[in-house]
């Protein structure tokens, strides 16, 4: 399959009175099992979620919604929840942009921890987080409800004060 061209987005704050928040659902449904799904709309209202949202810019006047990103922020960590990409958009670097925005936003706060659980067979996504700097440090077996498929943890640990990533290696033989 020949590489596809980077995708432009734009990423902005995913607030509760987003007009394309069932479309934003609608992502996740597509891309995950009835086990990891969530409500976009619930999830925005808690205190300590923090999320955006990747649209297609000109499209309209908001733009599509191509991906998300939700995160809790508790003290020092960051925990990623849910990162998900249209089928129609995968592999053109939105979830890489959102990634970059939720790094952004932990650096800023001077979060120590980038913890998040990814499906162990989701090559695609563990690449993904191998390369910004993430490693594994455990696994968690028929994490999955759906399946039974394991869950693959991984961090990326930040020098709180100057933002720096902090290198790691794998805790786990995979």
């Amino acid at each position: 399959m020949p590489n596809k061209v980077p995708l432009p987005v734009v990423i902005e704050p995913l607030l509760a009175n987003d007009p394309d928040l069932d479309a934003i659902n609608a992502i996740g449904e597509a891309s995950f099992s009835s086990g990891t799904r969530m409500d976009a709309r619930e999830e925005i209202s808690r205190p300590f979620t923090h999320a955006w949202v990747a649209r297609l810019p000109g499209t309209r006047a908001r733009g599509t919604p191509v991906g998300y990103l939700v995160t809790w922020h508790v003290a020092d960590e960051l925990h990623i929840l849910n990162v998900a990409t249209s089928s129609t958009h995968r592999r053109r670097g939105v979830g890489l942009a959102l990634m970059e925005t939720g790094l952004a936003y932990a650096r800023e706060r001077k979060v120590r921890l980038i913890v998040l659980e990814v499906r162990l067979g989701n090559q695609p996504a563990v690449q993904l987080y191998r390369s910004m700097g993430f490693f594994a440090i455990g696994l968690r077996p028929g994490y999955y409800s759906d399946n039974g498929e394991d869950a693959l943890e991984m961090v990326m640990v930040l020098d709180p004060e100057t933002g720096q990533i902090v290198p790691g290696r794998d805790e786990v033989r995979l």
